[in-house]
């Protein structure tokens, strides 16, 4: 639809027409790459490339990338990150759509105007305040103050295929975000009740 308003409004010689028609095209191309990025990384095995990575911009450039989309909504994103974290050994892409998975679908659960998303990242060391811990873990945790998930769908959340979204979610980005987690070694969890917001927690 949005190639057919650029290409009408190249026929007039009507830029504003394009231009509208672009900001259609661009915005759906990238839910498509989203969605093929998904597709793709939920049906084949993938090894991990692990290299040494700073959390704080890789969480940076998912908030950037979810700035317009925010800001349309008028939706407050916050980052906070662990300042003192050291890179930790992640496979950048994988976690990066990971991320990109559970940012965007706490912007999109949120209303309009008053809807709040926090990533908080935190590093946690074997020690006196944690001294059950066997090795170092990352804590990345992504609260939204949204309509929360009915306990019933709590269950099958993160199974393939199925979305609380309905016609407008694949059902895929969750399961990708959890085969992901669990490619890492980690683990996801997931507190939410109606009307209270949900928080995704990922333990790496």
């Amino acid at each position: 639809g949005g190639a057919d308003v650029v290409e009408m409004g190249l026929k007039k010689d009507d830029l504003k027409v394009a231009s509208g028609g672009w900001e259609i095209l661009s915005r759906n191309l990238d839910r498509i790459a989203s969605l093929t990025m998904n597709m793709l990384a939920f049906s084949r095995p993938r090894h991990l490339d692990l290299e040494a990575t700073s959390l704080g911009p890789l969480v940076k450039e998912c908030k950037d990338l979810l700035s317009d989309y925010c800001e349309e909504h008028s939706i407050a994103m916050m980052i906070d990150v662990d300042p003192e974290m050291p890179p930790v050994p992640l496979d950048h892409n994988l976690m990066h759509q990971a991320l990109m998975n559970l940012m965007s679908n706490a912007a999109e659960a949120v209303d309009p105007g008053d809807g709040v998303v926090s990533v908080r990242v935190r590093y946690h060391e074997p020690g006196p305040e944690h001294p059950k811990l066997p090795r170092p873990i990352v804590e990345i945790t992504i609260i939204d103050n949204g309509p929360g998930i009915p306990k019933k769908k709590l269950n099958w959340i993160f199974e393939p295929f199925h979305t609380t979204k309905g016609l407008k979610g694949t059902g895929l980005g969750l399961a990708v975000t959890k085969r992901i987690v669990n490619d890492h070694h980690g683990r996801i969890r997931v507190e939410s009740a109606e009307g209270k917001g949900s928080a995704f927690r990922v333990l790496i």
